[in-house]
């Protein structure tokens, strides 16, 4: 992601040969069709980009972001050229969109992969909090519904609990009276 940081893109001369590598690598990645075998059958996706676009758009999008970068730091004074949001800014720009279609591809792909664990090592810990020694015996359909509700649920202080209790019982009530 680096490669996309207006703050460190060299000078205009050595422009040239900048990212050239990362960009291919990306593109060898993305580029080619995602295969799975499932029951003796291959089944091909698709590739999120095309390669060869890519990279020729780099050698154009790396000159346009150079550019950009420049022209906000003398509009607003900086001393230290802008970060990744200018690029974002970029990308927004609908005299781009057209010519950069398989480069903001990548930054889109680039941008919803998570940049860490820490997704997992909290998932591992509400784990750990949750399946202690007296509920080792939990199914791991009622595991993963706990969790789910440990990781995305509300906070209990939201929670107005007198309020379920009422209708559990209201609900409760109303079915005895009928059986």
């Amino acid at each position: 992601m680096s490669v996309f940081n207006p703050s460190l893109l060299p000078a205009k001369e050595d422009l040239s040969s900048y990212g050239v590598d990362k960009i291919s690598c990306l593109g060898d990645f993305y580029g080619k069709p995602a295969e799975v075998e499932f029951d003796g059958i291959t089944y091909s996706s698709t590739p999120l980009l095309n390669k060869d676009d890519l990279i020729s758009e780099w050698a154009i999008f790396k000159r346009a972001l150079l550019q950009e970068r420049d022209e906000i730091m003398k509009s607003k004074s900086l001393e230290k050229a802008p970060e990744f949001q200018e690029v974002l800014e970029l990308k927004r720009s609908a005299a781009y969109t057209g010519i950069f279609s398989e480069t903001f591809k990548l930054i889109d792909i680039m941008l919803s992969i998570p940049v860490g664990t820490a997704t997992a090592e909290r998932s591992f810990s509400e784990m750990k909090l949750i399946k202690t020694r007296l509920r080792s015996r939990l199914t791991e359909q009622n595991l993963a519904r706990l969790m789910r509700i440990a990781i995305e649920g509300p906070e209990l202080n939201e929670i107005n609990f007198s309020e379920i209790l009422n209708k559990a019982i209201i609900k409760s009530y109303f079915k005895s009276d009928f059986l």
